[in-house]
């Protein structure tokens, strides 16, 4: 833990303008309560700090890839994605037991208190570390959002596809021969992670970009993808349990070449559409753009036709109703307990979608603070709505609101964000770093 909280000192050393001194002194701060937090008492030490660092480098990987997915560089996108996604893989199996024994917990008993402050550094720590180095290495390969300066990087982009793609063939090869694992838990990862990443790296991009419409047509596919792989890996292989680590290759290679494939689709359809992002010297307008508030309302009147006619559908799906676990009581015995109940369970996918996409354009852009902020907010969150979604993790019922949650949480961040980012001068695309100076955003 100490070596990720120093490790921007390096760039400090180097006289890069990728070091970010209040940056450093926040992570640095929040680093040092993180790991005496455990020593007053508030849960276990050895499972608090471990839980620290999965969720530090978890949230690292994200910033990592998230920052980099925004630029034009599919093969600096494939490279931080191999780490990204089976650090990811890594850290969710590190992280599960903490979050499964904390929802068996009460909210404010010491181990529940003491998680909890482990993700909410975590995750501050981990994307403001990462994103001075991703920051530095698009400063110094000239990696910008509609273009790469850096003549070998051209090069590889020109290959990441076809390569991305022979690794697919290659790694489906050596599992089919070597019987390494269940075939069918192998098809279904790589499909599941090449769809959910190819649609997700769209979806994230458009997100970031200016536009209103478009997310609002993204967003639903990739959170019911999203939350479908979610629930695979949760408990639906072959195998039963956790997914095995035996099959963390196939996901990695399958999640990096869905980040790629989707890169690339996104890139085009930016250029066809014309679809860009803010920068100091000039801001796209998309006043005349209205038709997604047809798309919006068309979204929210199927959100509230299946709140109300929900038991009809399932029963008719030949599905049984499940209960949804919630953290309160709700009055019951009435027409609209059941509305309420689904209701109420999209609502943590909305907040949480809300403050990643928060926390996700400012990380991908300038302003430190903005991003410290922003993390304070997402780590709460998704300390809640993981809570909540263990709780619930066998539960369909309430998957058509929780992906409309998360489409209109992202939709209501994208606005907010283009209202307050120029005036905090919070930009995309940089300068590069200037030897012997600091920079103090």
């Amino acid at each position: 833990m100490a070596l990720v909280l120093a490790s921007p000192l390096l760039l400090w050393v180097q006289g890069y303008a990728a070091f970010d001194q209040k940056s450093f002194g926040i992570t640095a701060f929040m680093g040092v309560i993180g790991i005496t937090v455990p020593l007053i008492g508030l849960g276990d030490p050895a499972l608090m700090w471990e839980l620290l660092l999965a969720q530090t480098l978890m949230f690292a990987s994200f910033a990592s890839i998230s920052w980099v997915r925004q630029r034009h560089s599919l093969s600096l996108i494939g490279f931080v994605s191999v780490f990204s996604n089976g650090g990811w893989f890594i850290a969710m199996h590190m992280l599960s037991v903490s979050y499964i024994l904390s929802s068996h917990k009460s909210l404010i008993s010491p181990d529940v208190l003491g998680a909890f402050a482990m993700v909410v550094i975590g995750t501050l720590v981990g994307r403001m570390v990462a994103v001075q180095w991703t920051r530095w290495a698009g400063a110094l390969w000239g990696v910008k959002t509609t273009e790469v300066h850096s003549p070998m990087l051209r090069l590889l982009d020109s290959w990441a596809v076809i390569v991305s793609a022979f690794a697919l063939f290659l790694c489906l090869e050596a599992y089919g021969i070597f019987k390494i694992a269940s075939m069918f838990d192998v098809c279904v990862v790589m499909m599941m992670a090449i769809a959910q990443n190819t649609v997700y790296t769209v979806n994230s991009r458009f997100a970031n970009r200016d536009h209103p419409g478009w997310p609002l047509l993204t967003g639903p596919i990739t959170g019911l993808l999203l939350y479908g792989q979610w629930l695979f890996i949760g408990g639906h292989t072959e195998t039963g349990g956790n997914m095995p680590f035996v099959l963390m290759i196939p996901y990695t290679v399958a999640t990096v070449a869905g980040s790629i494939f989707g890169s690339q689709i996104s890139m085009n359809t930016e250029a066809r559409l014309k679809m860009k992002v803010a920068t100091a010297e000039s801001r796209p307008d998309y006043s005349k753009v209205k038709w997604h508030y047809g798309v919006f309302a068309g979204l929210l009147i199927l959100g509230v036709i299946y709140a109300f006619s929900s038991l009809q559908l399932l029963g008719a799906l030949g599905w049984q109703a499940e209960p949804v676990h919630l953290p309160f009581a709700v009055v019951q015995d009435s027409w609209y307990e059941r509305p309420l109940f689904l209701l109420l369970a999209g609502l943590p996918f909305f907040v949480q979608n809300f403050t990643h996409t928060l926390s996700s354009r400012a990380g991908s852009r300038s302003n430190s603070r903005v991003h410290a902020v922003t993390c304070l907010l997402h780590g709460t969150v998704y300390f809640a709505s993981l809570w909540f979604v263990i709780a619930n993790v066998h539960v369909v019922d309430f998957l058509p609101l929780a992906v409309l949650g998360g489409t209109f949480g992202q939709f209501l961040a994208q606005y907010l964000s283009k209202k307050y980012e120029g005036v905090l001068k919070s930009y995309m695309d940089e300068p590069p770093p200037i030897l012997g100076k600091v920079q103090n955003a």
